[in-house]
């Protein structure tokens, strides 16, 4: 039978010995609680162990020999002081169990896509403020807790772990669920409480095999009706959510869940049940409601009837006053025969009158035509002006449209900061720069690519590249100086200072050099390779000539970044050992040794290779991470340099 070997408190190293004593026998080591400041290295001598519990100890480096014990299944480096896993940890290929809660870790090494039999991995209270892309690479891994760390997001790439059935990620900065958890369909257990989420209306139909479902202490405040579709779960917990509303159609699954003892859900049933109570009042007081309309208005009939009762009566008197009515007009009639022999005295007068009416309507028509002349040659006049302003107007937009063509123009020439000193003040001012970075590149390859191509396809595939390279360079706030002929130049720190110039415009060059090799790749042997140099250093840039503007930069550090390209060598980033001390934190440099500059004699150089990996965000080292930038916030922070 295998051998047990326990450690004892008052012999801390009297497990590792008798093991020692019996190395083919001993598979499982404890040394839990034994206030251990280091791994003994006698463990490496144990090749069969398969259990290793080091938790609860004061050990915060892990020894680079854990990686030799091939066979190990269990590692428990739990409750200990651990900042940093080796990459050695990779070897361990049979390791079925990681446990590395309680600690101080941040990330995890490269190696650890390794580990493809792993299927626990516990990352408890430490301190990762993003999950790592190489855990989520463990296909194999059912278990994973990373509660109680400072994750604002688990990432889409979350649901390449298939086999997930187990996911603790309470205790986080989490705001947003990920769609791509709900592709995890053999997850049993989800704990996402004491987070920032404020809504879980997702597509929960996916997650059929769910049986225990952690939402508390969020900031829930419905809950959908999608939850529903959650058939199989036994546990739900929503306590500490500030809910308000809760869907009819979830009542029977509440019942159900309440049935399972769950309080909070009881307190759910019972809002829901009262909703559903008020809703039956509601309904019942709708119906009084109706019944007493319809009593209304069978009231408005009847009193309409009583009201064409009285219109009838109305109707009857009107006839009899019409009989009396026609008796008037009788009387009226001969009356009017009366009138009718004093009308015709009265004409004779009205005609005289009317004469005198004619003579004032004809002053009448000559004054309002004299009037009417007067307001017409008001109006033509007001339509001259009107078109006369019209003309105006489109010779202004005219006028402000070739302005902006300029502006635009004098943009594409000078940087904006320079263009815009030309625009107010007349002239531009030369400026002395103290730290500044110059990059030179120089395409290897140009003339027997020339003797191929027409000169427009030379100039096309020229313009491709060229290019390119501003698109990269604008990116890391760098300017393009010039380019003559093959050769292309950019600055950084001008025309605005800064202090991250050096890591901008090394970072570019990798990212230029990286982008010529795809080319290569993909057009052929003969395709166009690329020198560049990069020198650190003070220059003096401004603009020349009075016709035809041209922003340029001048000085000794100009000179040099120029001997680093032509002196460098094909598909390499050359740069001086000024530079390479600015930047040696961030990347991976080797010595070159010193080599002769023309008028200036030896340099010593180095060629980089590529971001360090804590810093990369891709493999070849090419794109940066989060890393890298809080690294510049903090070589900012030590220069005293607030943005």
């Amino acid at each position: 039978m295998p051998q047990k070997i326990f450690a004892q408190k008052d012999k801390p190293y009297y497990s590792v010995e008798v093991a020692l004593q019996n190395v083919n026998d001993a598979t499982v080591l404890d040394l839990h609680g034994q206030d251990l400041l280091e791994i003994p290295k006698e463990i490496a001598q144990l090749p069969n162990l398969k259990i290793l519990l080091l938790n609860n100890n004061e050990i915060k480096d892990v020894p680079a020999f854990l990686g030799n014990l091939k066979n190990l299944e269990t590692l428990d480096l739990s409750s200990n002081l651990i900042k940093k896993i080796p990459s050695e940890i990779g070897n361990l290929q049979n390791l079925i169990r990681l446990e590395i809660a309680n600690n101080e870790l941040d990330q995890v090494p490269v190696a650890f896509e390794n580990l493809k039999k792993l299927e626990t991995l516990n990352l408890q209270s430490n301190k990762f403020t993003f999950l790592p892309q190489k855990i989520l690479q463990l296909t194999n891994l059912k278990s994973l807790d990373i509660s109680y760390n400072k994750l604002s997001d688990l990432g889409e790439n979350i649901g390449n772990l298939k086999n997930l059935t187990y996911l603790n990620a309470k205790n986080n900065k989490l705001s947003l669920i990920p769609e791509s958890l709900f592709t995890l369909t053999k997850l049993s257990y989800l704990n996402l409480g004491n987070n920032n989420i404020s809504s879980i209306d997702y597509k929960w139909q996916e997650l059929a095999d769910l049986k225990n479902l952690s939402l508390d202490a969020n900031q829930l405040n419905t809950i959908p009706a999608s939850l529903g579709v959650l058939q199989g779960i036994d546990e739900l917990d929503l306590s500490k959510n500030p809910i308000r509303k809760f869907p009819e159609s979830l009542y029977n699954f509440f019942i159900k869940l309440n049935n399972a003892r769950s309080d909070e859900i009881a307190i759910l049933v019972d809002k829901i049940r009262e909703e559903k109570e008020i809703a039956k009042q509601k309904a019942e007081t709708a119906q009084k409601e109706a019944v007493l309309k319809t009593q209304i208005a069978e009231t408005e009939k009847e009193k309409a009837n009583a009201i064409a009762e009285k219109e009838q009566e109305a109707r009857g008197k009107a006839e009899a006053q019409t009989k009396m009515a026609n008796a008037e007009q009788l009387r009226q009639k001969a009356n009017a025969e009366k009138a009718d022999t004093e009308k015709k005295l009265a004409q004779q007068g009205q005609q005289a009158q009317e004469q005198a009416n004619q003579r004032n309507i004809l002053f009448f028509c000559v004054f309002a035509l004299a009037l009417f002349g007067i307001i017409f040659l008001i109006y033509r006049n007001a339509q001259q002006q009107r078109q006369k302003n019209k003309i105006i107007l489109e010779q202004s937009k005219e006028l402000k449209a070739e302005k902006e063509k300029a502006d635009q123009l004098l943009l594409n020439i000078l940087p904006q900061e320079v263009a815009q000193e030309l625009k107010e003040k007349g002239i531009t001012t030369v400026k002395h720069f103290q730290n500044a970075s110059v990059l030179f590149a120089d395409i290897k390859g140009f003339s027997s690519l020339a003797k191929k191509l027409s000169p427009e396809d030379l100039i096309k595939e020229l313009d491709f590249c060229f290019s390119k390279f501003d698109e990269i360079v604008n990116k890391y706030n760098l300017e393009r100086i010039k380019t003559i002929g093959d050769s292309y130049m950019c600055a950084g720190g001008v025309p605005v200072a800064n202090v991250t110039n050096p890591f901008d415009i090394t970072l570019a060059a990798l990212q230029i050099q990286s982008w010529m090799e795809d080319e290569r790749k993909k057009r052929g042997d003969d395709y166009w390779q690329i020198r560049l140099g990069i020198h650190s250093g003070e220059l003096v840039a401004g603009v020349i000539g009075k016709t035809r503007f041209a922003y340029d930069i001048w000085g000794n550090t100009v000179n040099t970044a120029s001997r680093m390209e032509s002196g460098g060598e094909v598909g390499k980033v050359n740069i001086t050992e000024t530079t390479y001390c600015i930047i040696k934190d961030v990347f991976d440099c080797v010595p070159r040794g010193k080599i002769e500059a023309k008028n200036i004699g030896l340099i010593e150089t180095y060629f980089v290779c590529k971001l360090k990996p804590q810093f990369a965000q891709n493999e070849i080292g090419n794109e940066p991470n989060q890393q890298y930038f809080l690294f510049l916030e903090e070589f900012k922070n030590k220069l005293g340099i607030r943005n």
